[in-house]
């Protein structure tokens, strides 16, 4: 009962899942693919770095290596090869991120074109007219499909930071699996529930920010048009000691919003760096503690857990991005799917359309 509770609830957020999976990630699935290797590519050479690292630091320079080149130089070939693999990396990680970048524009592009093909579809059965379009927020859904571009650079931008957390992830495993099976199940729990607690108060900054901007926008009004009369200007935020007006206090909750952002990477850094703290005092004891190799497994276990931090900024700002995804969806829905001019302009009605209540400024939320 409790899960399909649930599922009814959550419902359009299901819908809007799966179908931004359809519209995007199966659209782009070849150049998604691409960007994912060049993230596997990267991530790997960076862990395979680390185990190089700690090969070294166990065995000592290979024998083979010291037959082929002088014992005084042999430091120096083995630096620089580790250098060249951080280099290229850092090369991969450019052409992942530079990939990213390329397919936001030809999303956005394509999110607008649907929306003109739906709106001449419906033209050509004859179910809607320009009268409707003008009373509609139509006009403002046009202009928010750059957030559906803005949208689609964050959710492909999250899949790196997945890999490198599975990489370093996968060395720590390797070097000792019991310690790190028992980190790894306190601290991706806790990651879990730090997540969605800061994401939640993330949302709610969020959509207190969206209850003012009707509000906020006439009072930008109302500031022109003193300025455009009192002899001298009028300035927001002039007043000492006076409650925040509505324009304030949009502009402090959408600042907030980023505040929990950040407050949800300092509380899975210090939960990773205690948990570190924890692993140096129970087997930092002893004559026979090796340090490189602990030093490198903590490195490991660190760059890994600090990818969460990342992970949770990424998943925090899907939140403010579904109002304008689920509306794109129910929208194209319409205008395709509807038969008659009436039941348009009802389902427009129904769902905001028609009075532009769900309407949004185009504020960054990156």
């Amino acid at each position: 009962m409790g899960f399909r509770t649930t599922l009814n609830r959550n419902s359009d957020a299901f819908e809007t899942a799966l179908w931004f999976g359809q519209d995007f990630v199966l659209r782009f699935k070849y150049e998604l693919t691409f960007i994912t290797l060049l993230g596997v590519g990267a991530a790997s050479i960076q862990a395979g770095t680390l185990a190089a690292a700690n090969y070294l630091i166990t065995a000592g320079v290979p024998v083979r290596l010291l037959e082929l080149i002088p014992a005084e130089l042999a430091s120096v070939a083995v630096g620089g090869a580790l250098l060249i693999l951080l280099g290229l990396s850092a090369l991969l990680t450019y052409f992942n991120g530079k990939r990213t970048l390329a397919l936001w524009p030809r999303y956005q592009i394509h999110a607008l074109n649907s929306l003109f093909a739906a709106i001449n579809s419906a033209s050509q059965r004859g179910v809607i007219e320009s009268s409707i379009i003008r009373q509609s927020a139509i006009p403002n859904s046009l202009r928010t499909t750059q957030r559906l571009g803005s949208f689609s650079r964050i959710v492909t931008k999250s899949i790196l930071p997945v890999l490198r957390f599975l990489g370093f992830l996968l060395f720590a495993f390797a070097t000792n699996p019991v310690t790190t099976l028992i980190i790894f199940f306190v601290v991706t729990p806790a990651s879990g529930f730090l997540l969605l607690y800061f994401s939640r108060h993330s949302a709610k900054c969020e959509r207190r920010a969206n209850a003012l901007s009707r509000d906020a926008s006439r009072q930008l009004v109302d500031y022109l048009n003193q300025n455009l009369s009192a002899a001298e200007p009028v300035f927001v935020g002039q007043r000492v000691g006076a409650q925040k007006i509505q324009i304030e206090q949009r502009i402090q909750h959408l600042v907030d919003r980023f505040v929990w952002v950040e407050k949800a990477r300092l509380a899975t850094a210090f939960l990773t760096i205690g948990l570190l703290a924890i692993l140096v005092s129970v087997t930092g004891h002893g004559p026979d503690v090796k340090w490189g190799e602990l030093a490198v497994y903590i490195i490991a276990l660190m760059l890994a857990f600090l990818q969460l931090s990342n992970i949770a900024s990424a998943f925090s700002s899907f939140g403010p991005f579904y109002p304008t995804v689920s509306r794109h969806r129910i929208l194209l829905s319409i205008l395709n799917n509807s038969r008659t001019s009436t039941n348009v302009a009802d389902q427009l009605r129904r769902y905001g359309f028609r009075q532009g209540i769900h309407q949004k400024d185009d504020h960054d939320l990156e």
